[in-house]
């Protein structure tokens, strides 16, 4: 395995360790705001979401560090994670606007979708799988 790390492989380490770091923010205000709002009917959902953004927050993490680190786990890490927020987001475009709290799909979501799209790509390159020693 080599020790130069591709540029983008830095880059998309980077958004997924800011990610993380994001989710888990999320995470935490959905689970503080869940008690101060006192809202029943939500309580479930935000309980729901914070749980699951806290999870998703975690998973960035260790991907980003085995992205940094050129670990084989963290480029098959990163990958699996990347096929479930495509997937995800496919879903609520679908699902999103029969769902009042949510609605119809905003140029963010899109843009993420395309995002992962394109770092799902990248991520099979063979410079990228040859530094992850998956050549």
């Amino acid at each position: 395995m080599t020790t130069d790390r591709p540029t983008g492989v830095t880059i998309v380490a980077v958004l997924q360790l800011i990610g993380g770091v994001v989710g888990l923010l999320v995470g935490l205000a959905n689970l503080i705001l869940r008690e101060a709002l006192d809202l029943p009917d939500l309580e479930p959902l935000m309980m729901t979401l914070g749980v699951l953004s806290i999870l998703e927050g975690g998973v960035g993490l260790i991907a980003g560090y085995g992205l940094w680190t050129l670990k084989g786990w963290g480029w098959l890490l990163a990958v699996v994670f990347d096929i479930y927020v495509i997937l995800g987001r496919v879903a609520l475009l679908f699902i999103g606007p029969h769902i009042p709290i949510i609605g119809p799909p905003e140029p963010g979501q899109i843009f993420g979708l395309v995002l992962s799209g394109f770092v799902l790509r990248y991520m099979y390159r063979p410079h990228v799988r040859r530094a992850f020693g998956r050549a």
